[in-house]
C-alpha cells in the first residue's frame, strides 16, 4: 500500500517538472535571468522531492530486492545526504 501510493507521489512529482520546462524555456528565451533561477530553484525541489520518495519507496517495496551493487551504494548516499 505505502509503496503504490509513494509511486503515484514520484508520478506527480514527475509531471510537476514536466510541466515547469515550457515556462523555464520561455523565461530562458525572453532572457529573465532571475524567472529562469527561481525555476530552475523550483525544479531543483521537486527533484529533491523524488530522491525522498524514491529512499521511502525502496524501503516500503514488499521486499522486491534491489539489483547491483550499484543500487546499494544509491541508496546509502541518499540516506546519508537527505536524512
Amino acid at each position: 500500500m505505502i509503496a503504490e501510493l509513494v509511486a503515484k507521489n514520484m508520478k506527480d512529482e514527475a509531471e510537476a517538472i514536466e510541466g515547469y520546462l515550457p515556462l523555464l524555456a520561455a523565461l530562458k528565451e525572453a532572457g529573465d535571468e532571475k524567472g529562469v533561477a527561481l525555476v530552475e530553484e523550483i525544479i531543483g525541489d521537486e527533484k529533491n522531492h523524488q530522491n525522498i520518495l524514491q529512499v521511502i519507496l525502496l524501503e516500503h517495496d514488499g521486499g522486491i530486492k534491489i539489483a547491483g551493487d550499484h543500487m546499494l551504494e544509491t541508496l546509502e548516499y541518499l540516506k546519508k545526504n537527505l536524512g
